[in-house]
């Protein structure tokens, strides 16, 4: 598994640790300082950073319509950590 750190400006540490697949993320487990509400959508989080890069960016999208609360990240924040998570 590799490994990526993320400092959002202004905000929080996110760490990831993910597996390539012929340029898909098939296996991931984020940890940090941020805080997500309810505290299990952490799964849910985890679940939209696997596939292909469309595919992690519409289940991003999804995910910020559920009714849950994020402190020190929003969805531009996941959707800059996908760009580098993908072009490294």
């Amino acid at each position: 598994m590799k490994s990526i750190n993320y400092k959002v400006p202004n905000g929080k540490m996110f760490r990831i640790d993910y597996e390539l697949y012929n340029d898909e993320i098939n296996k991931c487990k984020i940890t940090g300082d941020f805080f997500l509400y309810p505290e299990e959508e952490i799964f849910g989080l985890e679940k939209c950073f696997k596939g292909t890069k469309d595919e992690i960016k519409q289940n991003i999208d999804i995910f910020f319509k559920k009714d849950i609360k994020t402190v020190g990240f929003e969805k531009k924040d996941l959707l800059n950590i996908l760009s580098e998570l993908l072009s490294l």
